[in-house]
């Protein structure tokens, strides 16, 4: 596309803040006066419609400092629902050959020191396929480092399904350090994840899938079957059962073996109790026999005593 030349005024003052900015940065006016058009149009005007506001750092310091954790937690999500909107707005997300790159740039271009500054620096290394490293840094606090943790882990897996897996997540008061593994090519790390990210799995489970990937899934789970609680397991699997009848069927199994072993568990209850309480009338008969030995057991001793004197007087 051909480029226009537009033509304006300005004041002879605002004129020479171009050109201090201009030499400060070692480029022309005209540069300095094109990159602010692009900026106002790619970001501002962007923002606003976002229903975004500029805001002191100091203050969003505060805000930040002593907020609870859920609450930040929900506050990263409706913060990365909103740029996905905005982020839609400017590419297609949608197309098949969408490149995990193409966003990756977009997202420094849209959060870096350029765009809407939410960090000082930004950028990612592609280190194989299914592994992509994420590192940024500011200058606020470690609840921001938080919060960009979140909205850039909702963004990765709302998209590509990228995960952050065990403690490949790394955040201070002014840096971020994220490792995201892409989760279909990574199942070997489902113990980890049944661990210290349960809800991670709840959330894949009710993903589509392409057979591979549901055949991969329905085999891991059954492998840590014993290590998924009830409710999770059952949430899981009716997930599951909306794509295949497999899983619907296993769910069927699994339901059975719980309450087959339900049963076997209060027969062996039942056995144990009939062992620990005797009947009342062995109890009675155990208890005289007892007082009879007793009662043996002192004649005996007297018996004996007495031929002892016995024996002594004689003496």
């Amino acid at each position: 596309m051909p480029n226009k030349l537009i033509g304006l005024r300005i004041s002879e003052e605002i004129f020479k803040e171009l050109e201090k900015l201009a030499n400060s940065q070692n480029i022309t006016t005209n540069q300095i006066a094109r990159k602010a058009i692009y900026e106002w149009l790619d970001i501002i005007v962007n923002s606003r419609n976002q229903n975004m506001i500029i805001i002191e750092k100091t203050l969003l310091n505060k805000v930040l400092e002593d907020i609870e954790e859920d609450l930040l937690e929900e506050i990263s999500i409706d913060s990365a629902k909103n740029f996905l909107d905005f982020a839609h707005l400017q590419l297609d997300l949608l197309k098949e050959d969408f490149d995990i790159e193409e966003f990756l740039q977009f997202l420094i271009k849209k959060l870096g020191n350029n765009g809407l500054m939410w960090l000082d620096s930004l950028n990612y290394e592609i280190k194989r396929e299914d592994h992509i490293s994420i590192k940024g840094t500011h200058s606020f606090n470690l609840n921001y480092s938080k919060l960009l943790m979140s909205v850039i882990s909702y963004l990765m897996e709302e998209l590509f399904d990228y995960v952050i897996i065990g403690d490949w997540g790394h955040v201070s008061e002014s840096t971020i350090g994220l490792e995201f593994l892409e989760f279909w090519s990574n199942l070997d790390e489902f113990p980890k994840l049944l661990v210290q990210f349960p809800e991670l799995l709840l959330r894949f489970s009710d993903k589509e899938m392409n057979k591979e990937e549901f055949e991969i899934f329905l085999a891991k789970i059954k492998q840590y079957k014993e290590k998924i609680p009830e409710k999770m397991m059952d949430q899981i699997l009716t997930n599951l059962s909306e794509q295949d009848k497999a899983a619907a069927e296993y769910l069927k199994e699994v339901k059975k073996a719980r309450e087959d072993k339900k049963k076997e568990d209060k027969v062996e209850k039942e056995k144990e109790k009939t062992k620990k309480e005797k009947p009342k009338e062995e109890e009675d008969i155990e208890e005289k026999i007892s007082k009879l030995e007793k009662e043996d057991l002192k004649e005996i001793v007297k018996e004996a005593a007495k031929e002892l004197i016995k024996d002594a007087e004689k003496e």
